[in-house]
């Protein structure tokens, strides 16, 4: 596993050689498919990335087993182990995390048949009671929250969908 050195030397009876030798490494590519600000670790070593098609680390590493931790915000966390061989060709790592998601609720309390968007799109709502739900599965972010029905006068909000935090948000509509 490591660069031939080669030198010749004179040693007499008290000389002391030391050498440094350089381990042999093989260039592979490591990337996450569908996020373009992840991180790569590999071997617990945070490795420079480009995010032009997701998010590529070109590495280059000892042959051998080396474990590989992808991470990124609003996504799931995911280690993999990368075998490195010495042909490059062969030594490519990629994979896709999968998106945190929580199921948030949104109603208005007294209309029904009241229309909800969300960022701007119509949400399919049922009615239930005296009033109109629905229940959708969001990634984690910042969304606007728009409900409004005829002669009412309309409301708009952002909401936060966070992994802890709140999740529903209920509107009641003014005359």
């Amino acid at each position: 596993g490591y660069e031939e050195l080669e030198e010749k030397v004179n040693i007499t009876k008290n000389d002391t050689l030391t050498y440094e030798l350089t381990p042999v490494t093989v260039e592979g590519v490591i990337n996450v498919s569908n996020v373009k600000k992840a991180t790569i670790e590999v071997d617990g070593i945070i490795m420079k990335t480009t995010g032009k098609n997701g998010t590529t680390a070109d590495v280059k590493l000892t042959p051998g087993r080396h474990t590989v931790d992808f991470s990124a915000d609003g996504y799931k966390s995911q280690k993999k182990t990368f075998i490195i061989v010495n042909d490059p060709s062969r030594n490519n790592l990629s994979v896709e995390l999968e998106a945190i998601t929580v199921s948030f609720t949104i109603t208005v309390t007294n209309v029904r048949d009241a229309y909800i968007e969300l960022d701007g799109k119509k949400i399919v709502a049922t009615n239930s009671g005296k009033g109109t739900t629905t229940t959708q599965v969001l990634m984690l972010g910042d969304y606007t929250v728009s409900v409004s029905a005829p002669g009412y006068i309309a409301q708009k909000e952002v909401i936060s969908v966070t992994e802890k935090g709140v999740k529903s948000q209920s509107f009641t509509l003014e005359l």
